[in-house]
């Protein structure tokens, strides 16, 4: 369980349709459980994920993929580029919300 705290979360990038993007080389557990907190206060939110490499393993550990990871915990995720296919959709969010 994590004891309640108050932060701010500023993305790596906000497109102008609204959409979230982190940009990630290295994914690990502590931006991992942020993000699914950021999931949980602000279900509203599209927060999607551009990786350096999707398919680094989360840990030496782990046969899991940053993409497995995104598929089971229901997040969009791209390779190395935003998709001109985000940049395009129609999509807006009310930023003030944060």
């Amino acid at each position: 369980m994590v004891p309640e705290s108050s932060h701010k979360y500023l993305p790596d990038f906000i497109l102008s349709n609204g959409i979230y993007i982190e940009a990630k080389g290295l994914f690990n557990r502590a931006d991992r459980q942020k993000h699914i907190l950021i999931r949980k206060q602000y279900p509203e939110i599209d927060l999607r994920f551009v990786f350096q490499n999707m398919k680094n393993k989360i840990s030496k550990q782990s046969k899991t993929t940053y993409a497995d990871w995104c598929v089971k915990n229901g997040f969009k995720f791209a390779n190395q580029r935003i998709p001109v296919a985000w940049i395009q959709e129609n999509h807006t969010y009310n930023r003030s919300n944060l």
